[in-house]
């Protein structure tokens, strides 16, 4: 569908669905010189010459339209916030808990090698043993849970 200024040329195909009839309908009333018509790049349009009342309510249509449109990403964009929410929420949680595994591993890691290096009869006679791993938030979670 094209539009210049107040007339809005459509393909016969287009005429019919927009008027709901079938195309042999319409050429039917080209035919009895009921329709006007213009030939664009050899194919046979129909012309429409719009009202400016019609042009009005095309254009109301129009902006109501877009409204919707507008509402609809405004609907969209404000879910995609909270999800972006949820997510850097999620994000923060296994980032501490990302810390918390790094600080256990490192104090596992001092006590291991200050278990090693300790001479080999205190380890023996179990004066200064290797201490208990250490409880830690993330892990009285996991426990509970």
């Amino acid at each position: 569908m094209r539009q210049q200024g107040n007339k809005k040329i459509l393909t016969i195909k287009e005429y019919a669905k927009d008027h709901g009839i079938n195309r042999s309908t319409v050429y039917k009333q080209i035919k009895a010189g009921k329709l006007d018509t213009e030939t664009i790049d050899d194919v046979l349009h129909v012309v429409e010459i719009l009202s400016t009342s019609t042009m009005g309510d095309a254009k109301e249509v129009l902006i109501s339209k877009l409204e919707e449109e507008v509402q609809s990403l405004k609907s969209q964009n404000e879910d995609l916030r909270k999800t972006k929410g949820l997510l850097l929420e999620e994000l923060s949680h296994v980032r501490q808990d990302a810390e918390e595994s790094r600080r256990r591993s490192d104090i596992l890691i001092a006590q291991l090698q200050e278990y090693v290096t300790r001479p080999w009869w205190r380890r023996v006679t179990g004066r200064k043993q290797l201490p208990a791993p250490m409880k830690t938030a993330s892990s009285n979670e996991h426990e509970s849970k």
